[in-house]
């Protein structure tokens, strides 16, 4: 899925590569390849696991040679594939109904074999993994799918859907660096900034006069606030609990519980009507 943020900046643009990746690196999605384990936090498994051992499952082939899941809730994607499609093959049918602590007693044999990450971690000597509790995004592009939106015009203009400034190569998307060295990528450069930075005064007049376009999907507030604070994003599937930090700012902020994302994105505005905003496009 992708989202659009506002990164609110001092108007710099002699290098807004390295100031966008600056100021979105701390919310990118990952774990010990990425960060140190200081930043980290653990998602612990192990209860998921205990109960996905017990419980009645069923696994049945589809017409397509995948294989349907039946069971507990949120926790197919926890499951080893491979090691379904082998349970399937020993049983020789199509489908599979019954509860794996039959299957493999063991818990630990159950969870080598069936988990997708098989092992228990050794720091905690349980059964999860670490993660970036800010993290947000896999990948990101200045404009990207939402090029212009920022202006209020999105689709006006017609820049390169990926690339130019960008969190640059990723395991998820098809990306190169050194495109600043292709041929005729300055003149490009320059519309995609002009096409995807905005004053935050043209976005609080904006906001002032309800333009659904002054409100994204998140903004990056500059470093004055901490880390934790500064990636507030509107509420996810109506629970602003998820994925989102308006809760922390407003508590930080002393502002009222029922102030809404639109309310906070016109103080921040207000706050910072000197500073300029890039319109990103981040994959999470």
């Amino acid at each position: 899925m992708y989202g659009l943020a506002y990164v609110l900046f001092d108007g710099v643009t002699g290098d807004l590569q390295r100031t966008l990746r600056g100021r979105m690196a701390p919310f990118q999605r990952g774990g010990e390849d990425l960060f140190p384990i200081e930043r980290l936090a653990f998602d612990d498994d192990t209860a998921d696991l205990e109960q996905l051992h017990v419980a009645s499952v069923t696994f049945v082939r589809s017409e397509h040679g995948g294989v349907q899941y039946g069971v507990p809730e949120g926790l197919s994607y926890d499951i080893d594939g491979d090691a379904v499609r082998d349970l399937l093959a020993a049983w020789g049918g199509e489908g599979f109904e019954g509860r794996l602590c039959d299957v493999e007693p063991d818990f630990d044999a159950f969870a080598s074999r069936f988990w997708r990450r098989k092992k228990r971690d050794a720091r905690t000597g349980r059964y999860g993994q670490w993660y970036n509790p800010l993290g947000r995004w896999d990948w990101w592009d200045l404009g990207g799918r939402f090029d212009s939106a920022i202006l209020g015009k999105r689709g006006e203009h017609r820049v390169r859907e990926t690339g130019l400034i960008s969190s640059g190569a990723s395991r998820g998307r098809d990306m190169v660096e050194g495109l600043f060295e292709v041929f005729g990528a300055a003149g490009e450069l320059d519309a995609l900034i002009e096409a995807n930075v905005e004053p935050v005064s043209h976005l609080l007049e904006a906001a002032r006069e309800g333009r659904r376009h002054a409100f994204p999907s998140a903004i990056v507030l500059p470093d004055m606030y901490p880390e934790d604070l500064r990636w507030v994003e509107t509420p996810f599937f109506g629970d602003e609990h998820y994925r989102t930090g308006l809760p922390n700012l407003r508590r930080h902020l002393g502002l009222a519980p029922e102030m809404t994302f639109e309310s906070v994105c016109r103080m921040m505005y207000e706050k910072h009507v000197d500073l300029a905003a890039a319109g990103v496009a981040f994959h999470f």
